[in-house]
């Protein structure tokens, strides 16, 4: 089913050279992946009416599932066995948009998406809140995050439905946990007495997530290979 999925899906490739280059940026760019689903939070954030908390929690909880999702995602990817990805499936002729390298994430387990995991959990927290923004979250989790991984093959349809399903439960099991936690931990009351620290410290932990914790997983590839010269 995955081998005739992506072999027909492909074919979507060098059909029109508009699209082609619409696939190729929309893989690229974090603009319509991580900083759309961002700006939703940041909406979410701000439209909490004033001395109610309980939706400025509810995102932050989030903004933990997509953490725990994401690092989540490439753990799995390192600790089960090595999938190669579509692209680089011996057997399998597939057709590659123009402008990526013949290389790229050859070296990367596809089992399961990360992207897949981190978006649909992201989605399905912000259900358990707000059912329009999740809704919203949830057709750009589909048809601009998976959809096109699916068509360049990067993935196969197994690695998107894994990393959805696993998402999805990771979001609807831990995000009443977390937002009971918050709800006693000291973050309102520092929120109250260093409203600087706690807007910077929130928009870091934003901006990593609009880029998928890229500058994070350098710092702890960096890390890595530091301790590796000990």
């Amino acid at each position: 089913m995955d081998l005739i999925l992506a072999e027909n899906i492909n074919r979507l490739v060098g059909v029109l050279p508009a699209f082609d280059i619409l696939l190729h940026f929309i893989q690229n760019s974090y603009l319509v992946k991580g900083l759309f689903a961002t700006f939703i939070l940041v909406v979410l954030l701000e439209i909490h009416k004033k001395g109610e908390d309980s939706r400025l929690l509810k995102t932050c909880a989030t903004l933990v599932v997509v953490f725990i999702a994401i690092f989540l995602g490439r753990i799995l990817q390192m600790a089960l066995p090595f999938s190669p990805r579509p692209l680089h499936t011996e057997g399998l002729e597939l057709t590659l948009v123009n402008g990526l390298k013949p290389d790229v994430l050859s070296n990367d387990s596809s089992f399961p998406s990360d992207h897949a995991l981190m978006f649909f959990a992201m989605a399905c927290s912000v259900l358990c809140y707000h059912r329009l923004a999740g809704a919203v979250l949830l057709v750009h989790a589909t048809v601009v995050i998976s959809l096109p991984r699916l068509i360049l093959g990067f993935h196969w349809m197994s690695d998107i439905a894994a990393g959805a399903i696993l998402g999805g439960l990771l979001a609807f099991m831990l995000h009443p946990v977390i937002t009971r936690w918050l709800s006693r931990s000291p973050l309102l009351a520092f929120r109250a007495s260093y409203p600087g620290p706690f807007h910077a410290l929130l928009f870091a932990l934003l901006c990593e997530t609009a880029t998928m914790y890229q500058g994070s997983r350098q710092l702890l590839s960096f890390l890595a290979d530091l301790a590796r010269l000990a």
